[in-house]
């Protein structure tokens, strides 16, 4: 599967990791998928990490980057205190996780883009909690 959506340690967290080939309709529509299934726990989260690591290449385009930032205004209604950090190295995956990150930016999460994991991940404990495992 080239995307998953996890929530982890034990709720607090979801952490969304994807792998290649990966196409930005996959992203997208997991992201809402998650957002739809598990309204409930999404609700009590605190943080929420987006892994390009292993993805490479999204296939993807601005309107992909519409596309989340709509879901995202809608989630924000329901959890308005999200710290959100994403891991993007490619440059095209970097470039359309700013373009989100701009779309995104009436939700009122407090998020970041970071080019690697560990930079996303310290920050991420900084914001929310020092002992986060992301598992």
């Amino acid at each position: 599967m080239p995307v998953t959506v996890t929530l982890t340690d034990h709720g607090l967290g979801v952490v969304l990791k994807t792998v290649a080939p990966v196409s930005g309709d996959e992203v997208a529509a997991a992201i809402e998928s998650f957002l739809r299934d598990e309204s409930a726990a999404f609700s009590a989260i605190r943080y929420w990490y987006a892994d390009h690591l292993a993805s490479g290449m999204i296939d993807a385009c601005s309107d992909h980057s519409w596309r989340v930032a709509a879901a995202s205004l809608k989630a924000a209604r329901t959890n308005p205190n999200l710290v959100l950090a994403v891991c993007a190295p490619t440059s095209r995956t970097f470039v359309l996780s700013e373009i989100w990150k701009t779309l995104a930016d009436e939700t009122g999460w407090e998020i970041q883009v970071f080019r690697a994991e560990q930079e996303g991940k310290a920050w991420l404990r900084t914001k929310v909690q020092e002992d986060l495992t992301f598992t």
